[in-house]
């Protein structure tokens, strides 16, 4: 069995246009795959939702809609789509900070359950402890349910990659980077594997650099913000970070595309 992943923050302010016409390209004919979107706001669901031919599509904030006197920083959901899959259920991760934040979403291929985690971390400067909190709260839950098969999310982590889980560093939001550990570190409360160092670990790639790929600019500073974590029964066939790509159709993060199999 093959699977694509694709992961993107795709930021509110982007095109939804360009998003669609971009991701449209990347959709095999035949073969299952899955988009995992953050930064959605509800008129760019809307323009993706009836432009790619998803067989099953998830969207938080209609699990759990803005209120009306909350700001904009809740008018931010993730998307999942699924293509040649059947959908059978998602939901939001409750316990976390910002629960339309994290959606955790079933598909099923010839009777074998797939299930994928896809989350935006809080940012560090806006919201410190909080960012931190919800580390906590995703570990609490990716613990809890060892049946994920995969992990899409932007971290605003690592401050320093590695190909070494025990040489990466993590902001310090009140908490010495602990909480984002619990995630990407040497110790995981999860049994989920980084794509890009299994991949490039598999391809005998032993020089250490960070980033390992970018995926954001935050002024001058390439970082890797933007992860896939893929569950040990599934073998990295490839993954690419395709950032360039992703400013030409109007984001600002690295379009992130993995082909899996097991």
């Amino acid at each position: 069995m093959q699977l694509q992943v694709i992961q993107w923050n795709i930021s509110a302010r982007s095109d939804p246009n360009e998003i669609a016409r971009y991701l449209t390209r990347c959709i095999p004919n035949d073969k299952p795959f899955i988009i995992c979107l953050q930064e959605v706001i509800e008129s760019s669901f809307q323009v993706l939702k009836t432009t790619l031919p998803a067989d099953a599509m998830y969207y938080s904030l209609h699990l759990r809609p803005r209120g009306t006197h909350e700001g904009r920083n809740r008018a931010l959901g993730v998307a999942i789509f699924g293509f040649n899959l059947t959908g059978v259920s998602c939901s939001l991760v409750d316990r976390s900070v910002f629960p339309e934040r994290a959606l955790d979403a079933t598909f099923c291929l010839n009777q074998e359950k797939i299930r994928i985690l896809n989350f935006h971390s809080l940012t560090g400067v806006d919201y410190k402890k909080a960012k931190s909190s919800n580390f906590a709260s995703l570990a609490d839950h990716l613990q809890a349910n060892p049946d994920i098969d995969f992990m899409c999310f932007d971290a605003n982590e690592p401050r320093i990659d590695s190909l070494f889980a025990e040489k990466r560093e993590f902001y310090d939001n009140r908490d010495r980077g602990t909480k984002a550990a619990l995630l990407m570190g040497a110790k995981p409360s999860h049994n989920l594997q980084d794509a890009l160092v299994q991949y490039l670990l598999s391809q005998g790639e032993v020089e250490d650099k960070n980033p390992l790929a970018t995926s954001f600019i935050t002024g001058k500073t390439c970082r890797r913000y933007d992860h896939v974590y893929a569950h040990k029964s599934w073998r990295v066939e490839y993954i690419e970070y395709r950032y360039d790509d992703a400013i030409r159709h109007t984001s600002d993060h690295a379009v992130v595309v993995g082909l899996f199999s097991k």
